[in-house]
């Protein structure tokens, strides 16, 4: 008889791949470097996933999921559209950093890049959500139609991601910075105001 999967076991695992895809890219991570951090044996990863690079989308696709939670989480208080909006800005950003060594190999590699395809995927689509969700000013700038709303969400996360990937380590922190600064200059008081139905 099968013996049951441990949920803890394989969280350990996902959080730790996270960190080593992360810390040192795809390439340069072991499974063994990964169940070391994980503290499980080598084996044990197997028994999870069917090796690295099922583990390296399984990690992404967990990132997003916790992403996605955080921010869900943060929406339920009772923050005004632009502490929401600057959180958001800060929060993304802050991810990205964290998983630069990863976004690089995402785009240098062919065989991955659907990795990264999903994730802007999804990441329009929940940004097109909140901005509809909410009766705002920024909404109202935006075309009517929702595919190019969405079309213009994708182009703006893919060269945020670009500008990123594109990046000198030792530029990484001044290159966030601008970015970020950018966004929120980008998004006067007004804009962000709700507006009634």
């Amino acid at each position: 008889m099968a013996r049951a999967l441990d949920e803890k076991k394989r969280r350990k695992i996902l959080d730790s791949a996270f960190y080593c895809f992360g810390e040192k890219g795809f390439e340069r991570t072991s499974v063994k470097q990964i169940a070391q951090i994980a503290g499980v044996a080598s084996g044990s990863i197997y028994t999870y996933f069917r090796g690295k690079e099922e583990l390296l989308c399984s990690s992404v696709e967990d990132g997003w999921n916790q992403f996605t939670a955080t921010v869900q989480k943060k929406i339920k208080n009772n923050e005004g559209l632009k502490d929401h909006f600057f959180w958001f800005i800060d929060f993304g950003f802050d991810l990205l950093k964290k998983a630069y060594p990863l976004l690089i190999k995402m785009y240098l590699y062919e065989e991955r890049r659907h990795v990264l395809k999903s994730t802007i995927e999804k990441s329009a689509d929940y940004i097109l959500h909140l901005i509809t969700m909410n009766k705002t000013v920024i909404n109202r700038k935006l075309p009517e139609s929702q595919d190019e709303k969405r079309f213009l969400i994708k182009t703006v996360i893919s060269g945020i991601l670009n500008s990123i990937a594109l990046t000198s380590p030792d530029r990484l922190d001044d290159v966030i910075q601008e970015l970020k600064k950018g966004f929120k200059e980008s998004f006067p008081d007004f804009s962000l105001k709700e507006v009634s139905a």
